[in-house]
């Protein structure tokens, strides 16, 4: 009893305190240690690069990352990030061209415009929180390259669906929800919700393909429960981590007047190496997952079947050796500098390194580098704590500043 009880706080810490939860533990046990969360049990957390550069180098089919993110977010069962194996490598290949460089490249001035209208629509003199109208900017631009749509009004309605599908009882919650009838009842109410709005946008995919990922899944003949799952999934993770990867960009940068000034600049390696450095320091996501299926060596220790392993860059991207004063937002350290394998992965690693990565980049590099140019921010004097939304690590009041 006292230990379901300490899981469930530790559940509960974790979500109000992601930073200090893993600081605390870290300081505690060592920077690779064991901890215990509801409801998933028995955690081993990794943070030490060696360690985690053995886990994302490993077979995937001794460290399997769909099983276990199907069991730290069952609301993303069944699609593409929930996959293992031959599975996940098809599913992989049909989605890949979206998301190929000179692809995403070529939404760079409609990012852009984005962007803009964003900023347009802040209210400026008093302190407003930024997190609100950047989760409608990469809705938007996720919803034109996973769908394929520029419908102002399909996307807001979609949008509305998705975050009701989130909102409720904090998503930490929903690791159970599967096991939880009432719970589970509501999510799968919320979840048809979305599906039906999806199904508009699968209505108009006999098309031509341009090139989203609707129109690709359908041309790859995959069923309807599966387009709508990988659908869901792409929309869902991506909106949400590289909002809140923006959120904390633009805080750092009112916090940090002279970044901001050299941006303006217009250097790209430059434009690259803050966009890294907002990613080191404020992870947008929690960890990387994997579930052992076999005994495997780790870092030089035994890591035995069954072991759920947690990759924790709110740890590793702090590593001092790695990254000499660590706490301090200095982007020059990646212009010169490649840190060590297994320091930084903000978009996981291995063979299961984010598909949208090169978009969610693209985004944060225009959007940091139009706020430079356009933008006066003045941040509060306090940076804001983390909280968790679903796996994302948000600004707990929105990332309130005030924008003139």
């Amino acid at each position: 009893m006292l230990g379901a009880l300490r899981s469930v706080t530790a559940s509960i810490e974790l979500s109000r305190d992601p930073q200090g939860f893993f600081d605390r533990r870290a300081a505690a046990q060592g920077a690779n240690f064991t901890t215990s969360v509801w409801p998933l049990g028995e955690i081993a957390v990794v943070s030490r690069p060696n360690t985690i550069a053995d886990l994302f180098a490993a077979d995937a089919d001794a460290l399997r990352a769909g099983e276990a993110t199907r069991r730290v977010l069952p609301l993303l069962a069944g699609s593409i990030l929930c996959a293992d194996g031959e599975e996940h490598e098809r599913r992989h290949r049909a989605l890949l061209p979206v998301f190929r460089a000179s692809r995403v490249a070529a939404r760079t001035e409609r990012i852009e415009w984005l962007a803009r209208r964003a900023f347009d629509s802040l209210p400026r003199g008093r302190r407003v929180p930024l997190l609100p109208a950047l989760r409608r900017l990469t809705f938007a631009v996720l919803a034109e390259a996973v769908l394929g749509t520029t419908d102002e009004e399909f996307t807001i309605e979609l949008q509305r669906r998705v975050n009701r599908y989130l909102s409720g009882p904090p998503i930490l919650a929903t690791w159970s929800a599967s096991q939880r009838p009432l719970l589970g009842a509501e999510l799968a109410r919320r979840q048809r919700s979305v599906d039906e709005h999806l199904r508009e946008a699968m209505a108009q995919s006999g098309r031509a393909s341009d090139g989203d990922a609707l129109s690709l899944l359908v041309e790859s003949g995959a069923e309807e429960k599966e387009v709508l799952a990988d659908l869901r999934a792409l929309l869902i993770v991506g909106h949400e981590t590289t909002a809140a990867a923006l959120a904390w960009g633009l805080d750092l940068l009112a916090r940090h007047p002279h970044v901001a000034a050299r941006l303006r600049d217009g250097d790209n390696r430059y434009v690259e190496a803050v966009v890294a450095e907002v990613l080191r320091l404020r992870p947008p996501v929690v960890d990387s997952v994997r579930l052992a299926a076999h005994d495997v060596m780790l870092g030089g220790r035994a890591v035995s079947a069954g072991t759920f392993l947690l990759a924790a860059p709110l740890l590793a991207h702090r590593d001092p050796v790695a990254y000499p004063d660590p706490w301090r937002f200095e982007p020059n350290r990646f212009l010169d500098h490649r840190p060590p394998q297994g320091a930084y992965f903000p978009f996981g690693g291995g063979s299961r390194r984010c598909l949208g990565a090169p978009l969610a980049s693209l985004q944060l590099g225009v959007v940091l580098e139009l706020a430079a140019r356009t933008l006066h921010l003045q941040a509060a004097n306090r940076p804001e704590q983390a909280r968790l939304r679903g796996t994302a690590v948000v600004p707990a009041r929105g990332a309130k500043l005030i924008v003139e």
